[in-house]
């Protein structure tokens, strides 16, 4: 029986804990639910950057990931910095990288011309559905692109 190929990897990049009154922990972990399920349906392996097995220290897991992973997937909902920082580190590898955000998100100047796809801040079923599943398109897009080189 001849072994698979692991499926590519997909980072995310997100803020986990409390940022405003709307963004909790929960309300994180929602969302963190909503992109792994896009990135399963899309054929690839989710995984936050802030976890990796090979050092205690969580800011080498982060830059290990962000410059390792195939694809990596940015939460820029609240402009967060440590979010936003690792962002930029991912943009300098020139692989595939994957912006959302909520509706109303007011994005800066040097970054929004990059293709970002929004979500509902309220996470509704039906929203989300539509979220899912354009962002499914995006991976699987993506995965497209760096296949062929592009």
């Amino acid at each position: 029986m001849t072994k698979q190929p692991a499926a590519p990897v997909c980072g995310i990049v997100m803020p986990i804990s409390l940022t405003d009154e709307a963004h909790t922990p929960e309300h994180w972990a929602e969302v963190l639910s909503m992109l792994e399920e896009a990135i399963l349906e899309a054929g690839l392996q989710p995984k936050p950057v802030w976890i990796a097995g090979e050092t205690n220290i969580i800011q080498a897991k982060i830059l290990k990931n962000l410059f390792e992973n195939d694809l990596v997937i940015c939460d820029v909902s609240t402009l967060n910095p440590n979010v936003m920082l690792e962002f930029g580190m991912r943009l300098t590898t020139r692989k595939p990288t994957v912006v959302v955000a909520e509706i109303g998100t007011k994005l800066p100047f040097d970054t929004s011309s990059i293709k970002t796809i929004f979500y509902e801040p309220s996470l509704r079923h039906s929203a989300v559905k539509l979220f899912v599943q354009e962002l499914t398109d995006e991976l699987l897009s993506a995965k497209a692109a760096q296949a062929e080189g592009t």
